[in-house]
């Protein structure tokens, strides 16, 4: 009853399968695994047996030169020469009688070839082929030369066909050779030195005789491999059990879970990045703080630079600490309290630099939710400057002419104003545009990324709960190893099992799983997204996909219409590449995009009657690409129509629009690019802006 109850049934062909296949991979890595290892023996073995040879023969001509070269000398009677077997009284060289040596041994032993050769022979050395007689020679003598004690081998086949070691060791000059050599006539060297590379010694080393040793081990090696994974698969089929295919399916999900949460680590990183490099490319001073307790938690680099502080230092303060006359902590409570996110509010102050150096600031504060706030600061002391200066050319111009010094201080006063005013402005939609994205990019990501953090949770619990199953099991398998199973652990493992609740996890952790998934791939989207838009624009035009921009702009301004208006996209497939400053026509699309909702949601109000439609429709025509951006909002008035195209011009509320994001499209589109923006409008039914982009730049 025990076995039945808790061994799954062994004619369970998907067991078997399963336990086949793994015992057959076991097998075919096992047999690799002895190839190798004999491919290795071999190699070490012949190597081995090389050197062996090598220092043998080594010995023998350091013997025979010591012992009988030297005696003979000493007899004028008797001749050392290589030419030995042709005269009377004379023996061979030492060399000469190491190669009959070798030749001898190779011939009756192991069928091994014995070479001695140099890059210096003598002349009956060299026409008996001494020198050097072939790359691996070459490569022998260049390699030995360089470092002697290191022997230089290579398997390779030779000239018969046939699989060989060749094995070459430095030949040395030695002291009881150095007098011959650099005093023969015939010597083609004469200035040799003791431990000086005189030659090479190399032996060549068939592998046939090594093959046939290992092959009758390699055999037994298999032989003991199949029977040792035929009775692997006995013992596997009695260990099988139901919850392994469910504890891998898990694992393996665990594992992709974490990959998946790692990638929107790095994606939710590299938001985080684009944001910083918005804050980067801008002149002034750029500050991001948290409105619980008003510290820094991101400075620009141009701000670091100017007041003297490192990042490190800034991430330590609040912004109290860089003002000569701080506020209190109350009235700033208080001001971001009643303040709506993405509102711009404008203060002056006066700053301290690390070096004490106090200067006047113009700060223009933006609240991007409800946890951090922005903060755009520039210096105006040149400007105060420059104003009091002017102040003080005029008191000394009255005594002159007072009607003229009166003339030109309105005058300068206007260019001054304008000057400012243009400048304020400028910046005023350049803020605007990074609050925009960055509240709506934040508000969008941190939605998936709430769920995402809570399904993680509950997957690390469930994953906790699975080990414990996982444990007791391996308790019962290791007891029906030593057939020890009980009644009272199989009521163990069933208890611990009732207690997870897997049927309960089973069908949660997929679902939390696919919602993750989702999370993931919507943050991913919006960074892709929020990356290749907000990617720093060049001064020469490029070759651009409108249809990619477009695409990316509605993804970045998606909290500004998604709860207002519905998207129609009707894009050309192929489209062609337009010479363009991207980064620019972002801005164009993202002015026209958000002006689109704002005119929607003055006609839908609180929502009641529905969403409104914003339509952004590409085409070719010609030499010419076309993108139509129409909305179903107010419609521009008749009286108003041949002013939205001017600067500082706007229908829009006090404090609402700054009159500058049109005037910016056109001069981009119509100056920068050599195109036309034109619109189309009707008073209740809504308004359609007409793009025009050569698809050749014109050639200024």
């Amino acid at each position: 009853m025990i076995a039945n109850k808790q061994i799954p049934n062994i004619s369970d062909k998907r067991a078997i399968f399963v336990s086949s296949s793994i015992l057959v991979l076991g097998i075919v890595g096992l047999l690799l695994y002895i190839t190798n290892f004999q491919h290795n023996l071999i190699e070490t073995s012949a190597l081995e047996s090389a050197k062996l040879y090598s220092q043998a023969l080594a010995e023998f001509r350091t013997i025979y030169t010591a012992k009988v070269v030297q005696n003979v000398n000493s007899h004028p009677d008797f001749e050392v020469t290589h030419d030995y077997e042709n005269k009377k009284n004379a023996i061979p060289l030492p060399a000469t009688l190491s190669m009959e040596l070798g030749k001898a041994i190779g011939r009756h032993l192991s069928g091994a070839e014995t070479w001695l050769y140099s890059d210096y022979p003598f002349p009956w050395r060299r026409e008996a082929g001494g020198g050097l007689r072939d790359e691996f020679a070459v490569k022998a003598w260049k390699s030995l030369n360089k470092n002697p004690n290191q022997p230089y081998y290579e398997f390779v086949p030779d000239y018969k066909g046939r699989q060989v070691l060749r094995y070459a060791t430095a030949d040395l000059m030695r002291p009881s050779c150095i007098g011959c050599h650099n005093t023969h006539p015939q010597s083609p060297k004469n200035n040799w030195k003791v431990a000086d590379v005189r030659g090479v010694l190399e032996i060549v080393h068939p592998m046939e005789a090594v093959f046939e040793k290992t092959a009758n081990g390699k055999y037994g090696l298999f032989f003991l491999a199949v029977v040792i994974g035929l009775f692997g698969v006995l013992s596997l089929l009695f260990l099988i059990r139901s919850y392994q295919k469910i504890t891998r399916a898990l694992t393996t999900e665990v594992q992709m879970q974490t990959k998946d949460l790692r990638e929107a680590k790095e994606a939710a990183e590299a938001a985080s990045r684009d944001l910083s490099q918005i804050m980067n490319s801008s002149p002034d001073f750029i500050f991001k703080s948290r409105i619980d307790n008003f510290q820094f938690t991101e400075v620009n680099q141009t701000a670091c630079e100017y007041y003297g502080y490192s990042q490190d230092e800034f991430s330590k303060m609040t912004i109290f600490d860089i003002e000569v006359e701080p506020p209190l902590k109350e009235q700033v409570r208080k001001l971001y309290d009643t303040t709506p996110v993405g509102k711009v509010i404008e203060v002056y102050g006066t700053n301290k630099k690390k070096n004490g150096d106090t200067f006047r600031v113009h700060v223009r504060f933006l609240k991007l939710d409800e946890e951090f706030a922005l903060a755009n600061v520039r210096d105006i002391t040149e400007q105060q400057r420059a104003e009091a200066d002017l102040v003080r050319a005029k008191e000394s111009a009255e005594t002159a002419n007072i009607d003229l010094i009166q003339s030109n201080e309105a005058l300068q006063l206007e260019i001054i104003e304008r000057k400012n005013l243009e400048g304020q402005l400028a910046q005023a939609q350049e803020l605007e545009s990074i609050g925009l994205l960055a509240a709506g990019i934040a508000h969008e990501i941190n939605t998936p990324i709430q769920y995402v953090g809570d399904n993680t949770r509950f997957l690390s619990v469930a994953f906790g709960r699975m080990k414990t199953v996982l444990d007791k099991n391996n308790e019962l398998i290791n007891a029906a190893k030593e057939d020890a199973v009980t009644e009272k652990l199989i009521t163990e493992v069933e208890s611990v099992i009732e207690d997870t609740k897997m049927e309960y996890m089973l069908e949660e952790i997929p679902m939390s799983i696919d919602e993750t998934l989702g999370g993931i791939e919507r943050v991913a989207t919006i960074v892709r997204a929020m990356k290749e838009f907000s990617h720093p624009g060049t001064q020469e035009k490029t070759l651009a996909d409108i249809n990619k921009a477009l695409e990316n702009t509605i993804t970045v301004a998606c909290n500004e219409w998604k709860y207002v208006a519905e998207i129609e996209k009707d894009f050309e497939p192929a489209l062609p590449l337009v010479p363009c400053l991207l980064g620019e026509l972002n801005q164009v699309f993202l002015n026209i995009i958000v002006n689109a909702a704002h005119a929607i949601a003055e006609v839908i109000q609180d929502g009641s009657e529905g969403k409104g439609t914003i339509k952004v429709r590409t085409s070719s025509a010609g030499d010419w690409v076309e993108i139509e951006i129409s909305d179903s909002g107010t419609g521009i008035p008749e009286e108003v129509r041949s002013k939205i195209f001017d600067p500082f011009f706007t229908t829009k509320e006090i404090g609402k629009g700054t009159g500058q994001g049109l005037a910016i499209a056109h001069n981009v589109v119509v100056e920068k690019h050599g195109g036309s923006l034109n619109f189309e409008t009707e008073i209740g039914q809504g308004t359609m802006f007409v793009i025009r982009l050569p698809i050749k730049a014109p050639n200024n």
